[in-house]
Order: C-alpha cells, then structure tokens, then sequence
C-alpha cells in the first residue's frame, strides 16, 4: 500500500516572493481539514458527540434536537436549532412497522457559508 493511498494531502509550500494565489489558500484549506478529518476518524470513530434526540411531538410528527455528530470520515453534522419533521413524508413511511423499532439516518452535507459577505 502506499503513502499517498492513506493520506493523500499535499502541503502548500510557501516561499518569500511566491505570489499567492486562490488555489494555494484552497490547497492550504484541504490539507489542513483532511489531516484533521483523518485524525478524528480514525482515533474517534464515527457516532453522535452530542445531542441529536429524537422526540416525539405527536402522532405523526418528530423533533431532532439540536447537536453534533462525526461521519465515518470524520466529518461534522452539526444541528444547530431543532428540525420538525413530519413521519408521513418520510421515505418509506408506507412500509414502516408501527409496533416495530424504526432508524433515524443523518448524513453529512456540505453548505458553504460566507459570513463576510454584507
């Protein structure tokens, strides 16, 4: 196995006189998260941190509470305010036992945000 097929990051290397350009920001940006994502994936594994419930509101509608997660590659999911959701608009919510146990799935999804933009 090589080097590279693990930790496949390339370091920015940064001279006097060398002319910055967005590519070495966004180079510096992926090395930086991808050495930490690894690290946290593999000494931490994946699972929720912190939060996360899942409370019933009523008959047909749940809460997912506030809270942080780890994805199997390291990756945040953070909830930052509570998510109603509505059962019957789930996938699957036809085929769904009622008196049986049922499995909320959260993934990782990625939104770029500007907070220096007016």
């Amino acid at each position: 196995m090589n080097y590279n097929d693990i930790f496949p990051f390339v370091k920015p290397n940064y001279y006097k006189g060398k002319q910055l350009t967005v590519r070495d920001f966004r180079e510096e940006q992926n090395y930086i998260t991808g050495k930490f994502r690894a690290v946290r994936g593999g000494v931490c594994g994946c699972g929720v941190v912190s939060g996360l419930d899942v409370v019933a509101v009523d008959d047909v509608n749940y809460s997912v509470e506030a809270g942080c997660a780890f994805d199997g590659f390291g990756r945040d999911i953070a909830v930052g305010t509570p998510v109603l959701k509505n059962l019957t608009a789930t996938d699957g919510w036809e085929e769904l036992d009622l008196s049986a146990n049922a499995f909320l799935c959260i993934e990782y999804a990625e939104l770029p945000i500007d907070r220096a933009a007016p």
